[in-house]
């Protein structure tokens, strides 16, 4: 299901693309879904932020390295997981988690104009078009419009997704998302 084409119109135009590319990059980071709660705590990344210092003690909530595997399988389980990261350190664990429908990793939260994860997980959470405006934000910031505009899907991947986009196919699924939209 795509991010409606209104709420795309003020960003596309923003970022010298087409609504076709905010909704591509919305489908594949959302997984097609268009909840605007939607998140995931990412333990590596905690464990980066708080120096490994619950690495030993908290091993589900915080390690050094990324590994798919160990990721809660339902909403639920990554919820409470989250909820402990949240006891032990909350501005970490905020920062630690991908929001909303462009999943930004919340330690951007400045980039993206608000002034903690925690204030910008709770906007994102609010609405669609909240999360459209705080992707625009984002890409402006970090100066890769120029990816999105010429369509430069790997690129752009590189940039957004990491260094590791190849391996899970990133920017060919923004490309065939881009396609189904475009002609939609």
């Amino acid at each position: 299901m795509a991010v409606p084409r209104e709420a795309c119109l003020e960003a596309a135009a923003a970022l010298g693309c087409d609504v076709a590319t905010i909704q591509a990059v919305a489908d594949v980071e959302s997984g097609g879904r268009t909840d605007p709660t939607v998140f995931l705590f990412e333990p590596h990344w905690f464990s980066r932020l708080t120096n490994g210092h619950y690495d030993y003690l908290h091993p589900t909530l915080s390690y050094p390295r990324w590994d798919r595997a160990k990721y809660p399988r339902t909403r639920a389980a990554r919820e409470a997981q989250f909820a402990a990261a949240c006891k032990l350190d909350g501005d970490k664990a905020h920062q630690a988690a991908s929001w909303g429908l462009f999943q930004i990793m919340g330690f951007n939260h400045a980039a993206c104009g608000y002034s903690s994860a925690e204030a910008m997980a709770d906007a994102l959470k609010t609405s669609v078009a909240e999360n459209v405006r705080a992707f625009c934000h984002f890409i402006k910031a970090s100066g890769w419009a120029e990816y999105l505009a010429a369509r430069d899907w790997a690129g752009f991947a590189r940039r957004y997704n990491g260094p590791g986009y190849a391996q899970n196919a990133y920017d060919r699924k923004l490309r065939a998302a881009w396609e189904r939209y475009r002609s939609a």
